[in-house]
């Protein structure tokens, strides 16, 4: 993600003093904006365990956190940039929750600034993508995450377990694909003018986890 925006900001010569990133998670983002400007940096995200890591990681700069919803997204100020990634739009599973969430967005911009997201548009319809990938394995400790993806509802279900010494630990993840014309009519609503759209396989090199995956650049109008 870091090498997408690098790539984006060099090519649209994107210029902030300030940033946001919603859904900042562990917060790795959000360091590397405070090294790359020196004006105030907000993360913002909506579980309090991850906001331990973060804050705990970004201890000595300037980030300051915030537990909060994207959908009612409320920043102590505006800000020239506004960063989205890693699919967190892709958990608003309706419409109006996409639509909330832009329009927030949007208010939380000075009037010119930016804003980059990444939105999964598609995704694979196989049969394959229904099995067990071990994203971590030892003798100790493995994490596993089975998917399942519905084309009539354009929703996937991950389960997320990990299991170790203590016992197993179960997430369930629950995403949807917004079309290109689904988030380009929610940004439309919101005030915000689309800059570009980008395949991220044209950016990065092409691997599973760009595909169906589009990068929005867009501004307030």
């Amino acid at each position: 993600m870091r090498l997408t925006f690098e790539w984006i900001r060099n090519r649209y010569s994107l210029r902030f003093a300030s940033a946001a990133d919603i859904g900042c998670g562990t917060g790795t983002f959000v360091d590397y904006l405070c090294r790359v400007e020196s004006g105030p940096v907000w993360g913002v995200d909506l579980s309090s365990q991850m906001l331990e890591v973060a804050v705990v990681k970004n201890v000595g700069n300037r980030a300051k956190f915030l537990l909060q919803d994207m959908r009612q997204l409320c920043l102590p100020q505006t800000v020239d940039l506004v960063t989205c990634q890693f699919e967190a739009l892709n958990y608003l599973t309706t419409t109006d929750d996409l639509h909330s969430a832009l329009a927030w967005c949007g208010r939380a911009r000075t009037p010119g600034g930016s804003a980059v997201f990444d939105v999964t548009t598609e995704r694979l319809d196989d049969p394959v993508e229904n099995r067990l990938v071990y994203l971590q394995r030892s003798p100790s400790r493995s994490v596993t995450v089975r998917a399942a993806y519905d084309p009539l509802s354009r929703t996937q279900i991950a389960r997320l377990e990990v299991t170790d010494a203590t016992g197993v630990e179960v997430e369930i993840h629950c995403q949807r694909t917004h079309t290109v014309g689904d988030v380009t009519i929610a940004m439309a609503a919101s005030g915000l003018e689309l800059v570009a759209v980008h395949d991220l396989g044209d950016i990065l090199p092409a691997g599973p986890e760009s595909a169906g995956c589009k990068v929005f650049v867009a501004r307030r109008t």
